[in-house]
């Protein structure tokens, strides 16, 4: 395994490249991923810091979002009629992508 980047997280968890794949790796010494980490630090290579987390959403925004998912979800259902799930699924993430 080739570790190539290492970011902390403020979840105290990191976000590394390993043969370069993105993972999400717990501080926990039993995984794999964690212990080729620790090789990379220990050889003198240092992880990116945690960025701070964002600011929670104030009410008003928090409503606005809310309200652009259901007019989201709502404008993908009218359109659907015997559509597999996996399409409607995508069909949302299309429309979140939108607001």
């Amino acid at each position: 395994m080739i570790v190539t980047k290492v970011k902390l997280t403020p979840e105290s968890t990191y976000i590394a490249t390993i043969n370069g794949i993105e993972y999400g790796v717990p501080d926990d010494m039993n995984n794999r991923h964690r212990r080729k980490i620790q090789e990379w630090i220990d050889e003198g290579n240092t992880p990116e810091p945690a960025s701070d987390p964002p600011l929670p959403l104030t009410a008003s925004e928090e409503i606005a979002r809310q309200n652009r998912v259901i007019r989201a979800l709502i404008k993908v259902i009218a359109t659907l009629e015997g559509v597999p799930t996996s399409t409607i699924v995508n069909m949302v993430k299309n429309e979140m992508e939108l607001l």
